[in-house]
């Protein structure tokens, strides 16, 4: 609740209950001193949300999360946490995200700051890392229909790349980022890894998965619309990432008078950015958090559910209400491939 909502409520108590107060009649409100008060004697803060959809508030259920976090293949191949591996696209763009507050004069209603356009160009952005915080070399995905090498000036060392028209994340250059990453990763059918991802189609395809059998890389799909409790990227290292990018962009803009960002720039503005938030405390706090590394299935309590019970419905009501129950999907499961299953009848994935 916001702190106006939370005023309002108080009111309503306080009139309800015949109880005697000082509040503001006319607009039906307590006062800032009062929810000053109310916030101090029960540890309460104001905080920024996150705006999170309804289906992710479906999506992360205690069925979806014991469900993953039950999976047999950590144990099965006893993965120790420099095996344990998170990949995961973002996206970078020309124009910054966020801009940083400014100092004006006072009086002054509306303040402008350059950026270099009104729609930036978006450059795709993979990155990986394990949960002892080492990262494989950032892979990036142009906008252009052909690659050139010096786009890749002042990117990180060992980064790689590849153009695509739409600059988005496809099966090909997924099957292009999982070479990129063996020669990192150094799985092998002997001695894999454990790679997780999210559910996105580009991260299924049979080249794909062929590729993560042979070379010994065991593919993990985190449950739909959970990622943002899951997964240890998106938890602990896009946040701090997006935010160096942006106030580099915005350094950029401000000593550079009338440059604006482009594709060439990207690199070493990345660079930049990236050396601040690729730290070992960052990966590590991130697989802790969703109680991947050190395993932890206790990591999330009633608290973190109670959005996704405002969209439980009873069976018998949901059965009552549908006219076709044939129609009716099945719950989504994680996916998993195993790269040991030489049997047709485990064409090519497993559900679990």
């Amino acid at each position: 609740m916001t702190s106006v909502q939370v005023r309002k409520l108080a009111f309503q108590f306080a009139e309800e209950n015949k109880i005697q107060h000082r509040f503001n009649r006319e607009t039906k409100t307590a006062g800032v001193d009062w929810f000053n008060g109310f916030k101090a004697a029960n540890r309460l803060s104001l905080r920024n949300p996150e705006a999170t959809s309804v289906a992710r508030l479906r999506g992360f259920n205690k069925v979806q999360l014991n469900l993953f976090l039950s999976l047999e293949v950590k144990e099965k191949y006893n993965f120790t946490p420099d095996r344990i591996y998170n990949a995961d696209e973002s996206g970078l763009s020309t124009v910054p995200m966020k801009l940083p507050k400014i100092l004006t004069p006072k009086g002054q209603r509306r303040v402008a700051k350059i950026v270099s356009a009104e729609r930036g160009r978006t450059t795709t952005l993979v990155c990986s890392m394990n949960a002892v915080g080492s990262y494989v070399p950032p892979y990036f995905v142009f906008a252009r229909q052909r690659m050139k090498p010096e786009l890749l000036n002042g990117c990180p060392p060992g980064s790689q790349a590849t153009a695509q028209s739409s600059g988005w994340m496809t099966a090909d250059s997924f099957l292009a980022y999982l070479k990129h990453f063996v020669r990192y990763a150094k799985p092998s059918v002997d001695d894999p890894v454990l790679l997780l991802v999210d559910n996105h189609s580009s991260h299924i395809s049979l080249p794909g998965i062929n590729f993560c059998r042979e070379d010994g890389i065991i593919l993990v799909g985190f449950p739909p619309h959970t990622t943002h409790k899951l997964q240890p990227l998106e938890v602990s290292f896009f946040g701090p990432l997006k935010t160096y990018y942006n106030q580099v962009c915005d350094a950029f803009l401000v000593n550079h008078p009338g440059v604006v960002i482009s594709d060439r720039n990207i690199g070493p503005l990345f660079a930049e950015a990236y050396c601040k938030a690729a730290t070992v405390s960052n990966a590590v706090k991130g697989f802790k958090a969703c109680g991947i590394e050190p395993f932890n299935p206790l990591i999330f309590d009633d608290n973190d559910f109670a959005a996704a019970r405002t969209t439980e419905r009873d069976n018998s009501e949901e059965d009552f209400a549908s006219p076709s129950p044939r129609k009716r999907k099945s719950t989504t499961t994680p996916l998993t491939i195993d790269i040991q299953s030489d049997s047709d009848e485990d064409f090519p994935l497993s559900i679990l």
